[in-house]
């Protein structure tokens, strides 16, 4: 069978085949004398496009790996860094920063690039210091800070009102402290708002659905796990 066209709007008539919302292919059926070949610029023009429509964040083809940062500060008491989605998934509701991990980008440098990129703050990440943060997990101490560092997992799994998956991210849940705690933030990118919240103040928030579910716990155990200073 062969593919002779591709088009991002549900077409009218023909043998066409949807290879993910929003990107059909034609179908010419079986090949014969009178039947042209795929050229190789329709070919590269039909992988490309392919392509760019299976990395749309709606409606995936595959789940996406996202990184949420849990910023922590103590100035006067614990505090977390939230920022108010500006898009889907749950516009409108206070979460942490983060975002998508991009080809070839470690977890902690995602995480540094994305609250750069949505508050303009600069986390604390030097690497050279890590076996310290490793020795203080096995005698069970709380671990410094010196890299954004993974201590949990989730799962975000959105789908519309015929059931169809709009949004699937497995997150990865990192904790962070920022260079200069004291740093003014601002929203940046696709972000609506952002604020350095009290930790007891996130159960209250969630309670009242404004705060992204989950969030409370796991800055709970950010908090009791790391050192912040």
């Amino acid at each position: 069978m062969f593919l002779r066209h591709v088009c991002r709007a549900a077409p009218s008539q023909g043998a066409w085949r949807m290879m993910s919302p929003g990107c059909w292919l034609a179908q010419t059926g079986n090949r014969s004398d009178a039947t042209p070949a795929v050229t190789r610029a329709e070919s590269r023009f039909i992988t490309h496009t392919i392509l760019a429509a299976n990395k749309s964040k709606e409606y995936p083809t595959e789940p996406r790996v996202g990184v949420g940062a849990v910023v922590l500060r103590n100035l006067k008491g614990v505090e977390v860094l939230l920022i108010k989605r500006g898009k889907e998934p749950n516009k409108g509701m206070w979460s942490f920063p983060g975002g998508s991990l991009e080809l070839g980008e470690r977890i902690c440098e995602c995480a540094v690039r994305e609250v750069r990129e949505e508050t303009g703050l600069e986390l604390y990440s030097r690497p050279d210091e890590e076996a310290e943060a490793t020795r203080a997990a096995a005698e069970k101490r709380l671990q410094p800070l010196h890299v954004p560092t993974a201590f949990a997992a989730a799962d975000s799994i959105s789908h519309d009102t015929s059931g169809d998956i709009v949004f699937h991210y497995a997150l990865i849940e990192v904790a962070a402290k920022a260079v200069d705690p004291s740093a003014s933030v601002a929203a940046a990118d696709d972000v609506d708002d952002v604020q350095w919240t009290p930790l007891p103040h996130l159960l209250d928030m969630e309670r009242r659905k404004e705060l992204t579910s989950g969030c409370a716990n796991l800055a709970r155990v950010a908090a009791e796990r790391f050192l912040i200073n």
